[in-house]
This record gives structure tokens, C-alpha cells and sequence, in this order.
């Protein structure tokens, strides 16, 4: 990333750009985006008399696969066929 911004010849250019009224300067900035996960989340497992078992979850899924998960987590720790 520093290559591709020309990080070591910034100087050099700063420099030049000042002499014709330019005024330059360089910052990086990096994101984060918070996906709703982390201690504070919770799971409720339903298991309802006619042997329906619902997982609800209060996080939201952001791309990283979480229905396909808890529907494995229920099949592998109640032997129960996905329906949904």
C-alpha cells in the first residue's frame, strides 16, 4: 500500500508542490466494521413439544455464513433434520 502511494517520495514531492502554491499532505485511515458478535450476544434454543427446535440469535448475519452454522450447530447437538 506505501509503494502504490509513493510513500518514500512523498518528500520530495511535498516540497516541489509548495514552491507553486500547493500545499500537500499525506494520511492513512483505516475502518473497521462491527459485525454484531462478541460477548454481549446471546442464543436461545426452543425445543417445542412437536420436536421443532428453533435457534434464535440476536446478531445479524454480515455475509459470514451464521444460518448455515446455527443450523448445523442444532443438527450435530440435537440429531435433528434442517428444515429452514
Amino acid at each position: 500500500m506505501l509503494a502504490r502511494a509513493q510513500w518514500g517520495d512523498f518528500p520530495h514531492r511535498q516540497k516541489g508542490s509548495a514552491q507553486a502554491h500547493r500545499y500537500l499532505g499525506m494520511g492513512l485511515a483505516h475502518g473497521l466494521k462491527g459485525t454484531g458478535r462478541g460477548p454481549f450476544e446471546m442464543a436461545l434454543v426452543r425445543v417445542s413439544g412437536n420436536r421443532t427446535v428453533s435457534v434464535l440469535t440476536g446478531a445479524s448475519a454480515m455475509g459470514q455464513g451464521s444460518a448455515p452454522r446455527w443450523r448445523r450447530f442444532a443438527l450435530r447437538n440435537w440429531a435433528c433434520a434442517p428444515r429452514r
